[in-house]
């Protein structure tokens, strides 16, 4: 009985030594990558430079800033900081971001207080929750106080096509608001309301009636040109038959390769027709280091695409972690 009770003891304090040594190396496999990522990483501070002593060759005529996550607030903070010391120090007049094209609109005429919104209103009508943030608020609210100051005024894109919501709804106030007798808008009900998806064979006759207003605003230039956001509501449309391939690209390629590098190559010539209409200045963007990249792993990127186009007039920035948690 003594021999017995001596082996369940032991058996017992094994067994608590076992559960205790997995306890420990399970703690240590979760809090070790933890301590490794607040480390700093060695010698940043030699090579670190203050965003204020940025230097940009003279024949760079877009300049994109990357970020090594969406959401993070120093990505978000590091837009507004390099944005100035460009406006200030490298004639950047264009500012783009990875957000949808009807939405730089909203934003554009905001800061040009042309558009009647809150900042409020302005921040509602960002589809990405990631930039209805404080600190893309601040960006908008410093670029509007910015052209109230200048006569020499700032301009904002959006080069996504992932929600074309907002370009529909300002395709429909631009038509109500001039007396057209075409109005698409309400054939994509569906869409907005979140029934269908852009490609679904329910909306082709939306797209028809679509096709018809484009043939129309561009047939009549010279009745249109002159109405307030004309060249824009015209991007708007063509934004939503993008929108649309798109989707179907999507659709039909289980990898997404097909429709992230078609999304990439649509964001970069948005990028370059809006860089060919600047005069004597230059423009920034900004949008995750997988875009604005020179190259990518799987797929080509927004900027191998622009970089084909524009050669060493691209320059690209890209952001990572100094001290993680």
């Amino acid at each position: 009985m003594k021999v017995l009770k001596k082996i369940i003891k032991i058996a017992v304090l094994l067994f608590l030594a076992l559960v205790l040594g997995l306890a420990a190396l399970d703690i240590y496999l979760i809090k070790k990558p933890e301590q490794d990522a607040k480390k700093k990483i060695d010698g940043m501070e030699e090579l670190a430079r203050q965003v204020e002593d940025l230097t940009i060759n003279e024949k760079v005529n877009v300049i994109g800033l990357g970020e090594a996550t969406h959401g993070n607030a120093e990505f978000q903070e590091l837009k507004l900081d390099v944005l100035k010391v460009l406006v200030d120090k490298y004639d950047v007049s264009c500012f783009a971001m990875e957000m949808d094209y009807g939405e730089g609109v909203i934003i554009h005429n905001y800061i040009n207080s042309c558009s009647g919104m809150t900042i409020d209103e302005v921040m509602d009508h960002i589809s990405f929750p990631i930039y209805r943030t404080g600190e893309i608020r601040g960006l908008i609210e410093w670029m509007k106080e910015y052209n109230d100051l200048h006569d020499d005024k700032l301009s904002f894109y959006g080069f996504d096509l992932q929600n074309p919501d907002v370009d529909l709804a300002l395709i429909g106030d631009f038509v109500k608001e001039n007396s057209i007798d075409s109005d698409p808008t309400g054939a994509f009900e569906p869409f907005v309301n979140g029934e269908v998806s852009l490609r679904d064979e329910s909306l082709n006759h939306a797209f028809e009636e679509l096709e018809s207003l484009r043939s129309e605003l561009y047939s009549n230039k010279q009745t249109y040109q002159n109405l307030f956001n004309y060249d824009r509501i015209l991007e708007c449309i063509e934004n939503v038959f993008r929108a649309r391939e798109l989707s179907v690209k999507y659709a039909k390629d289980n990898s997404m390769v097909e429709g992230s590098g078609y999304r990439d190559q649509m964001m970069a010539k948005k990028v370059i027709e809006i860089s060919e209409t600047l005069v004597n200045s230059r423009m920034m963007i900004t949008g995750h280091n997988g875009h604005i990249g020179y190259a990518g792993n799987f797929v080509r990127t927004m900027g191998s695409f622009i970089r084909d186009e524009l050669g060493d007039s691209y320059f690209a920035i890209g952001t990572d972690y100094f001290i993680t948690k």
